[in-house]
């Protein structure tokens, strides 16, 4: 819809009268000037992507023939021919799919031959251009996702999370038949993950909760539930959310900054924690104790509620921390056994197939301060109801990754 000046709509009008009557070219001679506008608003919404292509460089025949519509309806508006100058800007309206199809290959072409010759930077800025005028290039999303950040690569948002970069990569899930506390769910399987993804470095802390869900929501989280005051601090990890508040979380962010924010599959959760480790725990270690990670191991180092997210252990290689143990953290995933054989992207069941959705559970992972050092294991498995909360699980947070620069 256009919005018109007081003139244009005295104008409109009158061409409506005069088509009434029967004087179609007159009528068209002063609704020109409108539709122009109105066409050309369509073009520059539809052309956005061409923007920074520089379509004047390209001479694929799509993009010529664009070109040359472009240059007839300026010319004809510049001379008042309008019934052309609209003739023109449609025909280019219409050419605008396959010329961003016919240049998002030639650029491609580009960016094959930079990699080729070793030139990594060039090839991502070509295949940035690819998936500005294709989204779904699988081509230009595979280099982005594998070369435009390095693993564990840092990103600070402004709502004071500060979270890693996780590549795209392969992991074997589940875990070994000879690995000490190992259950019978934890079926090993070679997977991959196709897109890379930022992580949290820690769990999502009761200060960071306030500032997206508004200040003074956790508190009021924690009186319904009747918390210990011993587990309330900002710098402790947010618990006592279920799943359905943690989802609603993640979409709070979503719309806050601009870019899909999501509580991490079960695989990509398992993938992370591992960062490309084998053994039970992320640091290369059969074992864990109360002294390296917030769990309860029997002894006197045990603690009996959630400590500061990051203030025990090491960071694992891709510097996420708390994988193991202090809360448990919720995963996108409904929990199923997993499917026999290797896959690619893994999710658990679908919505609409899960089955009575009061029966069914969600995955948690990584363990908690009330967890014994075998819960707390990489490939170890849980589920929760998801309406629930408790005071040992809460949330870590991924986030879509900007693989087209602003």
């Amino acid at each position: 819809a256009l919005t018109l000046s007081p003139a244009e709509r005295a104008a409109s009008a009158q061409a409506a009268l005069r088509a009434s009557s029967g004087a179609f070219e007159q009528a068209v001679a002063e609704l020109g000037p409108l539709v122009a506008r109105k066409l050309e608003a369509d073009y520059t919404g539809r052309a956005a992507s061409l923007v920074e292509v520089k379509l004047e460089d390209h001479v694929t025949p799509a993009a010529t023939s664009l070109r040359l519509a472009l240059a007839r309806a300026d010319a004809s508006a510049r001379e008042g021919v309008w019934v052309e100058a609209v003739r023109a800007r449609d025909e280019a309206i219409g050419l605008l799919p396959d010329a961003r199809k016919e240049i998002a290959v030639h650029l491609s072409g580009v960016a094959k031959d930079a990699i080729a010759r070793g030139e990594s930077e060039l090839a991502l800025y070509f295949y940035e251009r690819v998936l500005r005028l294709e989204p779904a290039s699988t081509d230009a999303k595979a280099y982005l996702f594998a070369n435009k950040f390095k693993a564990g690569e840092l990103l600070r948002a402004p709502d004071g999370m500060t979270l890693a970069y996780v590549p795209p990569g392969e992991f074997m899930r589940g875990s070994r038949a000879t690995e000490p506390g190992r259950g019978s769910d934890e079926v090993s399987g070679r997977v991959r993950l196709t897109e890379g993804f930022f992580l949290g470095v820690t769990e999502v802390t009761q200060r960071q909760w306030d500032r997206v869900m508004g200040e003074g929501d956790a508190a009021r989280i924690f009186k319904a539930a009747r918390a210990p005051l011993g587990s309330i601090g900002p710098d402790l990890p947010m618990h006592h959310v279920s799943w359905d508040e943690a989802r609603d979380f993640c979409v709070r962010l979503t719309e806050r900054e601009g870019r899909v924010h999501r509580l991490p599959t079960e695989a990509e959760w398992e993938y992370a924690c591992r960062a490309g480790t084998s053994a039970a725990f992320n640091f290369g270690a059969e074992g864990l104790s109360a002294r390296e990670a917030n769990i309860d191991d029997g002894s006197a180092d045990a603690r009996s509620g959630p400590v500061a997210v990051g203030s025990l252990g090491v960071p694992n290689a891709w510097g996420l921390r708390d994988m193991h143990g202090n809360v448990w953290e919720w995963c996108a995933d409904w929990s199923a056994p997993y499917p026999a054989g290797d896959a690619t992207d893994p999710r658990g069941p679908a919505d609409a197939v899960i089955g009575p959705l009061d029966l069914a559970l969600r995955v948690v992972r990584g363990g908690g301060w009330n967890a014994s050092a075998s819960d707390a294991r990489s490939a170890n498995r849980w589920a929760y109801t998801p309406a629930v909360g408790t005071g040992y699980i809460g949330l870590r947070v991924a986030r879509e990754p900007d693989l087209v620069s602003k």
